[in-house]
This record gives structure tokens, sequence and C-alpha cells, in this order.
């Protein structure tokens, strides 16, 4: 069974390039998100995503208020996190598979953000503080990140941001070069 495609008002479509994607996924693919840790561990992060859109090294998702929450910190975290890596899986029987149940769990500060921020929907965010894992924090995210002084934080950050933005800056020009002359861009 698909995941719910209703539209809420923060439903934004987001582009990803920082995601490992299945060599043979397609546009209309579902797809869970899922974190890697060198450890062996692996969390879901999102689960049964639609893809709206994929080329090489890029996916666009629609995701919400609460979902970019949890991406951004599950990005942040696997910059930071030496071995760690964000990756898709494919649903082999989309029609017929209900979702996963996500498992990632955001930093107490995200996790913070997330309970006052007024574009979460309140069933979302009670649903979420229902399954929250402190626990799972502190035993294994937070004991790695608080090795790792702010500034190789904010390096390793930083390195990620740029590598994301130069694919970023490629795809648009290869884009906007094929919609040149149709009056979707330009003056």
């Amino acid at each position: 069974v698909a995941t719910g495609e209703q539209t809420t008002d923060t439903d934004r479509i987001k582009e990803y390039t920082m995601i490992q994607l299945p060599s043979h996924l397609k546009n209309g693919q579902y797809i869970d998100i899922r974190m890697s840790l060198p450890t062996g561990q692996d969390y879901i992060v999102l689960a049964k995503k639609r893809v709206l859109g994929c080329d090489a090294q890029t996916i666009w998702i629609k995701v919400n208020e609460f979902e970019i929450n949890l991406m951004n910190s599950a990005i942040v975290e696997s910059y930071q996190i030496t071995g760690a890596r964000l990756y898709s899986t494919l649903y082999s029987e989309a029609g017929m598979q209900n979702a996963s149940q996500a498992n990632y769990t955001v930093s107490r500060q995200i996790y913070e953000l997330m309970l006052g921020n007024p574009n979460i929907l309140v069933e979302a965010m009670n649903n979420y503080a229902a399954k929250y894992n402190h626990e799972q924090r502190v035993n294994y995210f937070d004991s790695i990140l608080t090795e790792l002084d702010n500034d190789t934080k904010r390096s390793l950050v930083n390195t990620g941001i740029s590598e994301d933005s130069a694919v970023i800056s490629s795809n648009r020009q290869a884009y906007v070069s094929e919609l040149e002359g149709t009056g979707d861009v330009g003056y």
C-alpha cells in the first residue's frame, strides 16, 4: 500500500544529492532513505518516498516540514561521522508493501527545535515523540559526535555541503541549457 499522497501546507519538493542511489532507480519508484553507520547499525530516516524525478546523482521527493528536519539532521550527522552514509533502497512491490517504520532519532537540539516549529503538524510531532528514543541517541550518535571538536564538525559539514552544491549547480546549468529559448528561464 502506497504511503499517503495527500498534500499538506508544508509539503515541498526537495532535491537531494548526498544520498547514494540504486543503480536502477527510475522516476515513480518508492524508496526508503537510510543511514548506515560504520559499526553496521542501519537506520531508516524516511520511509516509502515516491521518487518524483532522478538523474545519476540526484533525487527529487515530496517532503513535509517534519521530514525536512529529519533529513537535515541525518545529512549533517552523516557528514560528521566518518564512514556513515545515506543511501536508498527500492521497494520490490511498492503497491503491495506497507511503508517501513522510520527509526532514526534526531539530536536533542533538533528534537526541541521541532517541538517548537509551528509548521510541523501536531499529529506528526506527537507520533514522533511517542517513539523518540533518547537512549539510542546517547548510546551511539551522541557518544561519537561528542568526540569531535566543533571546528572538525564544521569542517566536515562544510565539505559535504560544498560537494552537494557543486552537483546541484552542475545539474541546474544542464537543466537551464535545455530550457533556453522555451520561455521557462531567462528574461
